[in-house]
């Protein structure tokens, strides 16, 4: 073993950091988790965050071109599992039903509230 890569595939267009003045990733956002694997169906599963263009404002990118997908790739072929991947943008949120997720605006990071 070589430590080299024997396949590789770019799921989206990265999200500019800049987008969002993110400090701790420079230059782009895509896949930011930890991917879990399932061994027994060989599939991982993440989160990428990347754009629609037009799809709030016009342009191919900006915060608000933002969205988050969820994806389950086959480890061996890197294709997608079918009905993958997800978009999860606009997703009512299940701890606050009058909030929803927008991939633009919301980063994978854990927020502690002032009590």
């Amino acid at each position: 073993m070589t430590g080299a890569a024997i396949a590789s595939r770019q799921v989206q267009t990265p999200f500019l950091s800049s987008d969002i003045g993110c400090t701790d990733s420079p230059d782009f956002i895509g896949i930011t988790g930890t991917p879990v694997i399932d061994p027994n169906t060989e599939t991982v599963y993440f989160f990428a965050k990347t754009y629609i263009p037009n799809f709030r404002v016009a342009g191919d990118t900006g915060l608000l071109n933002g969205v988050m997908y969820f994806y389950a790739i086959n480890v061996v072929t890197l294709q997608d599992v079918p009905s993958f991947p997800i978009l999860i943008d606009s997703t009512v949120m299940q701890n606050d039903p009058l909030r929803y997720f927008l991939g633009g605006i919301q980063n994978q990071r854990a927020v502690s509230r002032p009590s």
